[in-house]
């Protein structure tokens, strides 16, 4: 089977921001993640895990820098809350466009 590749980049950039450097070149990276809900990330449900590591905008804090030290040109996160206020702000920051797909059983998003 052959590929034809599309005339443009793979990944739409928003003006003023710099290309992911994973678009450079002919291929690119995917990032895929589970970011554990912050309502899951209590020391009940983590009890050898250091408070500090599940300290909120601490982890938060770690994750994005996860999601840019990876260069991806896709990042698919999973078991994320707070999508609103907390996901879509960040990756719009990290210049990336957003979009969900909600499950029915579960408050999170996978």
């Amino acid at each position: 089977m052959e590929l034809n590749e599309p005339a443009g980049p793979f990944v739409r950039v928003r003006p003023g921001r710099k290309r992911p450097r994973a678009v450079e070149g002919s291929c690119f990276r995917v990032l895929t993640l589970n970011a554990l809900a912050i309502r899951r990330a209590t020391a009940a449900n983590f009890p050898v895990v250091p408070a500090k590591s599940l300290h909120t905008p601490s982890r938060l804090s770690r994750l994005e820098h996860e999601v840019l030290a990876a260069g991806a040109a896709f990042v698919a996160l999973q078991d994320i809350d707070s999508y609103e206020s907390v996901w879509s702000p960040a990756l719009k920051r990290m210049g990336y466009d957003v979009a969900v797909a909600r499950r029915d059983d579960d408050a999170a998003i996978w």
